[in-house]
């Protein structure tokens, strides 16, 4: 089972990317990984970060894998909210034709 999520406001890929050191987490180095998905963890946890065509960030967590810590962490780092697929206003600009 997986858990999709999304920045408020949108978080572009390129300053994820160059934020995340500063953050306190990481890249995991794992082999599934590409320029457009990687593995972010605190050290014992991990989401996937994705982009499709490199504007927004969107995070998956997987499984029993405990990411909510990691989400917690790049909201106050980031200065975002995110949402989770589950959360009233998700596909709030889906459903308006905005995205």
């Amino acid at each position: 089972m997986s858990t999709c999520y999304r920045c408020i406001p949108p978080l572009p890929f390129a300053d994820f990317l160059a934020g995340l050191s500063a953050s306190g987490l990481s890249i995991s180095d794992h082999p599934d990984a590409t320029d457009k998905d990687v593995c972010v963890t605190d050290g014992s946890d991990f989401i996937w970060a994705s982009t499709g065509d490199g504007s927004d960030t969107g995070f998956t967590r997987y499984g029993g894998n405990f990411g909510e810590g990691i989400i917690d962490e790049i909201c106050e780092h980031f200065d975002v909210d995110i949402l989770s697929e589950h959360d009233d206003g998700y596909f709030e600009d889906e459903e308006n034709g905005d995205v």
